[in-house]
C-alpha cells in the first residue's frame, strides 16, 4: 500500500492518508471503498466516530464513546484484513473527532456548531479568522487504542484525517486543485469523509462531519451518505526507517518502509502478538510466562506459556503429534463449560467430536484479531476408542492436552496403563511446563485450573479405554490428577494453540 505524508505529530511519529496500490493513484482507486459514517442523521449523537446513546439530555451521555460508528466498523474491517501483521510499526497517536462546542448543547436533535465548524467555517473574533490547530480540545475527542492521552476507546490504531488537517494542507471552502488531497472532478464517489463534527442543522435535521470534496473543497455532510469514500489515515512510529537512503518520497523513487528491522522481545505479558511471534525462540519468554487476554462475552483469562522446547522426536510431523512441540501456550484457567458431545458416545474421538468444533469455532473466533493472525495450524494426533486400530489425526488452530502432555508416562513400569489412558502416548510427549513443575501421575497438583474462582474438572481429547465397554474421554480432576469424563458430562474448556 501507498500513504502521503500529512504531518509529523508531536511525539515523532508519521501520519499519513491511505494513497492506494499505486503511488499515482487517483479518484476511487485512492480509496478503500464507501461507506457512510453513520446510518442515522437524526441526533448529535452520530456525529462520533463512536458514540453514545441518541435522546440523552446531557453532553456526556450523547457523547460517550459506546457504539462504534458504521465507518468505524468498515475502517476496522479493512485494517484486520490488510494491516493487522504491520501492528509494531504502528503508533497509538490517536485521532481527533473534535466535537467540542462552539455554540448550542451538543444534545439530542438541538442546534450546534462543534469546534472545528467555529474554528475553520464561522471563523473567529471579529475579523472572522479561521484558526486550524493540531491539537485535539478534549480526551474523549482523541481516538487512541492504549494510549492514556487519549480514550483508549479503539480496537485498532487507524482513523481519518481532521478537518484542521485538511486546512493547513490547503483545503478551504473555495476549490483547490493544486494539493495532495485535491480528487479528480471525474472522481464518482464525489467525496471522502474526515473526522472533524461540523454541526446540526434543525430544518431539515442531521448531523454533518468534515468531509474532502473532488474540487478540493473542505467541506462536510449528512453522516448517512452512502456514496463517501474512505481514506484511513495511520501513524507510522518515530523509529521506522527506510530500506535505502537514495529514496526521496517522490511518486518516482517513493519511501519504502523496512520491515526488515529486529523486533525486540521485552515482555511476554506486554508484547504485542507480532512481536512474540518474531522472537519464539527468545531467552526473554520464559515457560510459566503469564499474560492476560480479553476474550469480549468470555471474560477476560490468563495464558501461560507451555512449551518452548522442540526435540527431535517432534521433527517427524507426519506421525508424532506436534500439540507438544515448539511454542505452545494454553489457558492456564477454564474459559468455558462444554460437554465432548451431546450424546454419550466417544465414537469418532476428538476429530468427531462437538468439543472440537466448539474450541475452533466459538473460542477461536473470541480471540483477538492480532493473535489469530500468528496461530499456526498444528497437526494433533489423538487417541482413539475400542473397536478402532489407528489413531486420529486433525489439523487444528486450538486444541486440548492430553493425558501423557501433562502427566507423561508410566513407561516401562506400567506401559499397558499408558495404552490403556490414550492410545496415542507414545506420538506425543510431556509439555515443558508440566515436567518443569515435576507433574508425574503420582504427583499432580499443579494441573489443578478454576473456572470463574472456583476449582473445576477440565477435558483432554483422548479416548481413555481402561474399562472395556464404557464410553470416556480424558479428564483433570478437580485434585489436580488424571481421570475420566462421559462424553455428555459437561467439563471445563481449557484448550492451548501454537505460535510460529
Amino acid at each position: 500500500f501507498y500513504w502521503r505524508i500529512i504531518r509529523i505529530n508531536e511525539d515523532g511519529s508519521v501520519r499519513m492518508i491511505y494513497q492506494g496500490t499505486t503511488p499515482d493513484a487517483f479518484g476511487d482507486s485512492a480509496t478503500i471503498g464507501t461507506s457512510a459514517f453513520n446510518n442515522d442523521e437524526e441526533d448529535n449523537a452520530y456525529a462520533g466516530y463512536m458514540y453514545g446513546t441518541p435522546g440523552s439530555s446531557t453532553y456526556e451521555a450523547t457523547h460517550a464513546n459506546i457504539n462504534d460508528s458504521t465507518i468505524k466498523i468498515f475502517i476496522d474491517d479493512w485494517y484486520k484484513k490488510n494491516l493487522i501483521s504491520y501492528n509494531d510499526y504502528i503508533a497509538d497517536s490517536g485521532f481527533c473527532n473534535d466535537r467540542s462546542l462552539y455554540s448550542g448543547t451538543g444534545i439530542g436533535t438541538s442546534e450546534t456548531d462543534y469546534g472545528a465548524y467555529g474554528r475553520l467555517v464561522t471563523g473567529i473574533g471579529v475579523d472572522r479568522k479561521i484558526s486550524p490547530q493540531f491539537k485535539c480540545p478534549q480526551q474523549n475527542d482523541l481516538f487512541t487504542v492504549d494510549n492514556k492521552k487519549g480514550n483508549s476507546s479503539l480496537t485498532y490504531p487507524i482513523g481519518l484525517i481532521t478537518a484542521d488537517e485538511v486546512t493547513y494542507a490547503g483545503g478551504g471552502v473555495v476549490s483547490n486543485r493544486n494539493y495532495y488531497l485535491y480528487m479528480p472532478e471525474n472522481y464518482a464517489a464525489y467525496s471522502y469523509w474526515g473526522m472533524s463534527a461540523q454541526f446540526y442543522a434543525s430544518s431539515p435535521n442531521y448531523v454533518s462531519v468534515s468531509s474532502v470534496g473532488r474540487y478540493g473543497t473542505s467541506g462536510g455532510s449528512s453522516v448517512n451518505v452512502e456514496t463517501f469514500s474512505v481514506r484511513p489515515v495511520i501513524n507510522l512510529k518515530a523509529d521506522v526507517g527506510i530500506t535505502d537512503a537514495s529514496q526521496n518520497g517522490t511518486i518516482g523513487n517513493v519511501y519504502v518502509i523496512d520491515t526488515r528491522k529486529e523486533i525486540i522481545a521485552k515482555s511476554f505479558a506486554t508484547d504485542s502478538w507480532e512481536t512474540i511471534k518474531a522472537n519464539v525462540n527468545s531467552d526473554v519468554y520464559k515457560v510459566g510466562d503469564t499474560r492476560e487476554i480479553d476474550l469480549g462475552s468470555l471474560g477476560k483469562h490468563t495464558l501461560r506459556i507451555a512449551n518452548k522446547s522442540t526435540p527431535a522426536a517432534c521433527q517427524d510431523t507426519e506421525n508424532f503429534s506436534q500439540t507438544a512441540c515448539g511454542f505452545v501456550i494454553e489457558f492456564a484457567d477454564i474459559i468455558a463449560e462444554h460437554a465432548m458431545n451431546s450424546s454419550d458416545t466417544n465414537s469418532g474421538g476428538w476429530e468427531k467430536s462437538e468439543m472440537r468444533e466448539y474450541v475452533n469455532k466459538d473460542i477461536y473466533e473470541a480471540l483477538p484479531d492480532d493473535l489469530k493472525v500468528v496461530i499456526i495450524e498444528t497437526n494433533v494426533i489423538s487417541g482413539h476408542e475400542e473397536g478402532v486400530s489407528a489413531n486420529y489425526k486433525t489439523t487444528d488452530k486450538l486444541y486440548l492436552f492430553s493425558v501423557p502432555e501433562i502427566y507423561g508416562i508410566y513407561g516401562e513400569e506400567n506401559e499397558e496403563l499408558d495404552q490403556a489412558l490414550d492410545k496415542a502416548y507414545d506420538v506425543t510427549r510431556q509439555l515443558d511446563y508440566y515436567e518443569s513443575k515435576k507433574v508425574t501421575v503420582y504427583d499432580f497438583s499443579e494441573p489443578i485450573k478454576k473456572y470463574n474462582g472456583n476449582i473445576e474438572q477440565w477435558a483432554l481429547r483422548g479416548v481413555p479405554t481402561v474399562i472395556p465397554g464404557i464410553s470416556w474421554f480424558g479428564d483433570v480432576f478437580t485434585d489436580g490428577g488424571y481421570g475420566y469424563a462421559f462424553p455428555n458430562e459437561s467439563s471445563g474448556v481449557s484448550p492451548a494453540f501454537r505460535i510460529g
